[in-house]
C-alpha cells in the first residue's frame, strides 16, 4: 500500500499545469509533517490520502471544524 507521503507526491507529480515536482514534494513533505505533529490522516484503499485538522471557529465555537488539507488522489482514479 501506498505511504501518504507517495500518494501526495504523485499525485502532484502528475497534476501538471501549475504544479512541477517542487510543489509534489512540498505538499508530500506538508502531509508527513502534519501527521508527525498531530493531525488526522486517512489514506482511503491506497488511492486517496487527506490529512485533517480540527480547528474552532471565533464566530461558532459550537461547530465541530476541520481543514481537509492537503488532499489528493491518484490521477487514474
Amino acid at each position: 500500500m501506498k505511504t501518504p507521503y507517495q500518494i501526495q507526491y504523485e499525485a502532484f507529480a502528475s497534476a501538471g499545469g501549475l504544479y512541477n515536482e517542487g510543489h509534489a514534494k512540498l505538499y508530500a513533505e506538508l502531509a508527513d509533517a502534519m501527521i508527525e505533529d498531530g493531525s488526522f490522516s486517512i489514506v482511503y484503499e491506497g488511492v486517496a490520502h487527506a490529512c485533517y485538522t480540527p480547528i474552532t471557529v471565533d464566530a461558532a465555537p459550537h461547530l465541530k471544524c476541520y481543514v481537509l488539507a492537503p488532499l489528493a488522489v491518484l490521477p487514474q482514479y
